[in-house]
């Protein structure tokens, strides 16, 4: 069982936390095989010891990206999970995770955690879809050693401490280059919170130094932020998924939830 849960479970809750925004849990797994005739069932385990399997079908919930608006734009739902897999057990599973984790009810709910959480997530997709560094890893090796040489001996330590991180991109441009892979969602984030990307920067780097987030204004401030990072990652992973750009932005916006957020968005400026 241990390793359905590892290999299909642990998966299938972070896509269905992507998709709909929240921390979902799943309590039954079914294991069925596809007769001519009928499905069969095979075996059946509730996840949940303690929880009794409801009597009726829990009430569905929004999903951004339904079938229906997935098969608009050419995608089905088992080419779509394929992918999404396919993206899971590759370099991008860190940043899926830290998405989940973002929303998770399992872990502190502090919105300072919830926002580290997302801004991890942001910098590990970044690093890995689009680049961590200004010019590739080798050639700043190289260049760096060049210019250690030309240094004076004692100074050639000191030297390479202080250069040494000058090839990694600042949170500040990864947002923007996030943003931009976000199209229209970016954009309606950016005109709901003017300066966006500064706001996130600060309120990342005060939670990092143990500043206090009680206020009311902080709290509501580091919970938009969250907001709208997780929507800028929910729109480049619906592109890694296959779904075409346009399809994209239609699909976020005209999102329920993505609307309210954005309202959330709008009074975080007023608050």
């Amino acid at each position: 069982m241990d390793q359905v849960v590892d290999k299909w479970v642990k998966p299938l809750k972070i896509l269905l936390d992507l998709l709909t925004g929240r921390s979902v849990r799943i309590v039954e797994v079914s294991v069925r095989v596809a007769d001519v005739q009928r499905p069969l069932d095979l075996y059946s385990h509730l996840l949940h010891q303690n929880r009794e399997k409801p009597d009726k079908p829990r009430r569905e919930r929004d999903i951004v990206a339904s079938r229906a608006s997935l098969a608009q734009n050419g995608v089905d739902f088992p080419t779509l999970m394929a992918g999404y897999l396919a993206l899971y057990n590759s370099k991008h599973r860190t940043s899926l995770q830290s998405l989940s984790e973002s929303q998770s009810s399992l872990v502190d709910q502090s919105t300072a955690s919830e926002l580290l959480s997302i801004c991890q997530a942001i910098e590990q997709y970044h690093k890995v879809a689009i680049a961590g560094s200004h010019i590739p890893s080798e050639e700043f090796s190289s260049l760096l050693d060049a210019a250690v040489q030309a240094v004076a001996p004692q100074r050639r330590e000191w030297f390479r401490r202080k250069v040494s991180n000058c090839n990694v991109k600042p949170l500040s441009m990864r947002i923007d280059e996030v943003m931009h892979q976000a199209h229209n969602t970016g954009l309606s984030i950016e005109r709901a919170l003017p300066g966006f990307r500064k706001k996130v920067v600060d309120s990342r780097n005060r939670v990092a130094h143990g500043a206090s987030s009680r206020d009311g204004e902080r709290v509501l401030l580091y919970h938009s932020l969250a907001l709208g990072l997780r929507w800028m990652l929910r729109h480049v992973y619906l592109l890694e998924l296959g779904v075409p750009s346009d399809g994209t932005d239609q699909i976020i916006q005209d999102d329920r939830q993505f609307k309210h957020d954005i309202r959330i968005l709008e009074a975080t400026v007023s608050a």
